[in-house]
């Protein structure tokens, strides 16, 4: 028996103690509610806590923001209902006004009100407002004007069609669309005179895929960006990303690791034309030398005999123009378009084989048939199918390409001009777009282009990240935007009629384009309070406490340290036995 050390007491203690922790702990997360209420109770739990609350409540601003939004469109559409009410009653008073049973007076009475009318929907315009923000008057708030950065102005013009438009002819004429995955859009000085664009990628060992996908703007040379061609004559900017673009979309499409440089640079030159280029290559070169430098190596494509190693691009348009016009007159309807979807659809193949397979017999022998036929009939296809000094550019699906019944492709027309700025342009690839110095960009203009919006603009943050950004378009509806300050039905009853008409159509147009904004954004507010919803409940099954489980614990908790206490009075008599060894 000891009295200096009672073991007993000091055993019991401990426990009391840990029983006493634990039901603190557990009395702490009833009274919260909280699993989670410091570091030390779950700290990866804590840290990815932390995270999805900050997105929880970047979500909920969100919502409101969007809300914010839709009541602006709302304020905007309303103000545009007035105005559409005004100028169909002037157009009314202008049918009324051509009558020549009306003389002069009455026109004049007539002219009053629709001067009254003018007055009111400039009035209108300018009162339309919210927040102090002028929704319908652009021109004469600059509360909203910014200045564009070079970067930013390239972002819009290839927004705007360039790059939508380029990838539809890949799709249209070869057949192929990327997959989805990234590409950066790198806008910067490279100071290199002869290249506005180049894609840059790495190769999947195992699919001989490009990866990694980055397409890079010489901003010297892109400058100004002006909308729709941008560049000079005739190789417009337009065309030279048709040419990048096709080359991103088959190195998601097929093996290209394993496909000729010839075939990858003769496609891209084949979807916009390359005659000017063939052209000029054949007055240095000669014909023969073109169609010989199918054979040339790899590298002989760094050779300085021509700019930009001229020659190889045109060897390599006419081989697969030829390529294209051997297997239609083989029997393959689509060309070129059959062999691409063959590759396609068998993504291990190369060339050798694909032509085996999609050249209706032309080349049984696969590729070294092909060369050998086209080094031996490529000058007479150039002489008899290809000419090069009409306007038409030489691109597939062009008259010069497909014959007589298909439309003339011209420097200028060969990329459509279609007015359609949109956000995400691409529907293969998900566009990151960066600036000199690497930082992404956010788009800050998603108008079409069309009067009479002029490119001043509302930003609405509706998601919780920094990217989640919604742009659209204010608008001018003044009576000179819309083109009826000057109606006269004195002078011209007829032109206000057709005045009016011009300017019903202007306001339908906004009307229906602010309308769909608001269905954007209602869409994009139901998307939040879902991504909230489930992001709060799998925040909660991280944080929140399971109140059941906690009881239970609390319970045993408290039953421990009550009877811990009781052993710890029973431990401390222990001691007191040694007087009865005095008596």
């Amino acid at each position: 028996m000891k009295i200096n050390h009672n073991i007993s007491a000091l055993h019991t203690y401990r426990q009391l103690s840990a029983n006493n922790h634990k039901l603190s702990e557990s009395m702490e997360k009833l009274s919260s509610g909280l699993r989670i209420n410091k570091a030390g109770d779950d700290a990866a739990g804590l840290s990815i806590s932390e995270k999805m609350r900050a997105q929880i409540r970047g979500l909920e601003q969100a919502s409101r923001n969007i809300q914010d939004g839709i009541s602006l469109i709302q304020t905007a559409e309303g103000g545009l209902n007035e105005i559409h009410e005004l100028v169909q009653r002037g157009r009314e008073l202008s049918v009324q006004a051509s009558n020549d049973t009306l003389n002069d007076a009455d026109k004049a009475s007539i002219q009053e009100e629709i001067e009254q009318i003018k007055e009111e929907v400039t009035n209108i315009a300018g009162r339309t407002n919210f927040n102090g923000i002028k929704l319908l008057d652009i021109d004469n708030d600059t509360s909203l004007t910014s200045s564009k950065t070079d970067e930013e102005l390239m972002m819009e013009t290839l927004k705007r069609s360039m790059l939508e438009q380029s990838e539809k002819m890949v799709k249209d004429y070869f057949g192929l669309q990327a997959d989805g995955v990234d590409i950066k859009i790198i806008m910067k000085d490279y100071n290199d005179p002869n290249a506005l664009a180049w894609v840059q990628y790495q190769v999947d060992p195992l699919t001989g895929k490009g990866i990694n996908i980055e397409m890079h703007m010489d901003k010297q040379d892109f400058l100004p960006p002006e909308w729709p061609n941008g560049g000079s004559a005739p190789i417009y900017n337009d065309r030279i990303i048709a040419h990048e673009m096709t080359h991103a979309i088959m190195a998601r499409s097929m093996n290209f690791a394993a496909m000729p440089k010839w075939f990858k640079e003769g496609a891209a030159e084949l979807i916009h034309g390359g005659d000017e280029r063939l052209a000029a290559d054949i007055s240095i070169n000669g014909k023969q030398n073109v169609i010989d430098a199918i054979d040339d190596p790899i590298d002989s494509w760094d050779d300085p005999r021509s700019p930009m190693q001229s020659i190889h691009y045109s060897a390599g348009y006419v081989a697969v123009r030829y390529l294209h016009d051997r297997i239609k007159t083989a029997g393959g309807a689509e060309g070129i378009k059959e062999l691409m979807t063959y590759l396609n659809s068998n993504p291990s193949s190369n060339l050798d084989t694909a032509l085996k397979n999609i050249s209706h017999g032309a080349y049984t022998n696969g590729l070294s048939d092909f060369i050998t036929d086209f080094k031996t009939n490529g000058v007479n296809f150039i002489d008899t199918k290809m000419n090069l000094s009409n306007t038409d550019t030489g691109a597939i699906g062009g008259r010069d390409a497909e014959g007589i019944t298909a439309e003339i492709k011209t420097a200028t027309s060969v990329v459509a001009d279609v007015d359609n700025y949109t956000e995400d342009p691409l529907s293969g690839f998900n566009e990151i777009w960066l600036d000199s110095s690497g930082n992404v960009m956010v788009s800050h203009n998603s108008d079409n282009g069309n009067s009479p919006s002029n490119g001043q603009h509302i930003n609405i943050q509706v998601g919780a990240g920094s990217l989640s950004a919604f742009s659209f378009n204010l608008t001018n509806m003044k009576s000179d935007t819309l083109e009826i300050g000057n109606v006269n039905v004195i002078k011209d009853a007829s032109g206000a009629i057709s005045a009016f008409d011009q300017a019903i159509l202007s306001v339908s147009s906004e009307r229906g384009r602010f309308g769909a904004i608001q269905n954007r954004l209602e869409y994009a507010l139901e998307v939040s309070n879902n991504i909230n919803e489930n992001l709060t409940s799998a925040e909660s099954r991280i944080r929140d406490v399971d109140m059941a489980k906690e009881m239970m614990k609390q319970t045993k908790s408290s039953i421990l340290s009550q009877v811990a206490q009781t052993m710890l009075a029973q431990a401390n008599q222990q001691p007191q036995n040694v007087l009865q060894l005095l008596r």
